[in-house]
């Protein structure tokens, strides 16, 4: 027998203790979406001012058409709520 039985169940925790360390390690990185810039969130104020009317949706196309930004339609509502800019048409 090359192993004995006990060896292996030593081994067996160890792993398991490396792989979680390793693991959690890897969690101190940031993950998820970065944060958008605060240019960014001045002018979906600006436009969210100037033309307070407008959807959120036409402020994505409208971001898209002149700038080229890729914004989901929930951060651009989510700047409207976080500051306090709750005039907008639904």
């Amino acid at each position: 027998m090359i192993v004995q039985p006990a060896t292996i169940l030593d081994w067996r925790p160890r792993r398991y203790k490396d792989f979680w360390t390793l693991k959690v390690a890897a969690g101190t990185r940031k993950t998820g979406r970065p944060p958008i810039d605060e240019d960014t969130i001045s002018l979906i104020q600006r436009i969210n001012r100037e033309n307070p009317l407008w959807t959120a949706r036409r402020i994505q196309g409208e971001l898209y058409r002149s700038a080229g930004m890729r914004l989901h339609l929930d951060t651009i509502r989510n700047t409207w709520f976080a500051n306090d800019q709750i005039h907008y048409a639904p």
